[in-house]
């Protein structure tokens, strides 16, 4: 059984985007902390490609969390994911903001902005597009999302399927 342990995250996603970098699809960037990163930089998308206004599926809107993992679907059609792995010998920090567009269990979602830090430092963020496909599932503790990141390598992750309790 899971349980809620992120008790502010908004404080917490609100903190964390201070001083973000913001990339544009143009290539193009504003910002005053030097360099991000981000965890979604897998198929980027095309210089001078427009970033889609956003759409999200009415079934994802608000919170979904796992452990140190939160998902955060708004009805402007933006998205927020942040992940925190606290364990082993480098903890890192991802945070990426971007406009998300799905109907019928399918997700492209456009980040147009990050931070990545790791072991102490900061990665460069670049702006991507990445698809994923879901499922909302109702169980006897409350709505689980079961998301599928299709860039994953099965090879080298063991889940490339993750289950988020909602908020």
């Amino acid at each position: 059984m899971r349980f809620p342990i992120f008790v502010g995250t908004s404080f917490l996603l609100g903190v964390l985007a201070i001083g973000c970098t913001v990339v544009s699809p143009t290539g193009g960037s504003s910002g005053s902390s030097g360099s991000s990163g981000s965890s979604g930089s897998s198929g980027s998308t095309t210089p001078g490609e427009a970033v889609p206004a956003g759409d999200a599926p009415a079934e994802l809107l608000g919170k979904w969390f796992s452990g140190g993992e939160v998902w955060d679907f708004k009805t402007d059609g933006t998205v927020s994911h942040y992940e925190s792995t606290k364990g082993g010998t480098c903890p890192s920090e991802d945070l990426d903001s971007g406009t998300v567009v799905g109907s019928a269990g399918s997700l492209t979602i456009y980040w147009t902005s990050g931070i990545h830090k790791s072991c102490g430092g900061t990665i460069p963020y670049e702006a991507s597009a990445r698809q994923f496909t879901y499922v909302v599932e109702d169980s006897n503790v409350g709505l689980i999302l079961r998301i599928t990141d299709l860039a994953c390598d099965t090879s080298t992750s063991s889940s490339c399927t993750e289950g988020f309790d909602k908020e």
